[in-house]
């Protein structure tokens, strides 16, 4: 997950954006990155001290509750 700030939004080419990062993920660690979704910003769950909240990240992912803001880029 990628959060995007509103003003880039209409800047960038989504389907440009996942490919860089799929292709970053599988040079720097040897895995291919099947799902990559853009959110908005503040979508992730974070801790009062910045944390991103993994196990909650995941399961808001499981239940389908991120707004993939490319999802027709895929």
């Amino acid at each position: 997950m990628q959060e995007i700030e509103r003003t880039e939004r209409n800047r960038i080419d989504p389907a440009e954006i996942k490919g860089l990062i799929r292709e970053s993920v599988t040079e720097q660690h040897e895995l291919f990155a099947r799902h990559i979704v853009l959110i908005r910003p503040g979508a992730l769950p974070k801790t009062t001290s910045g944390k991103i909240q993994r196990s909650l990240a995941r399961r808001l992912w499981l239940d389908g509750n991120f707004d993939d803001l490319a999802a027709d880029a895929d």
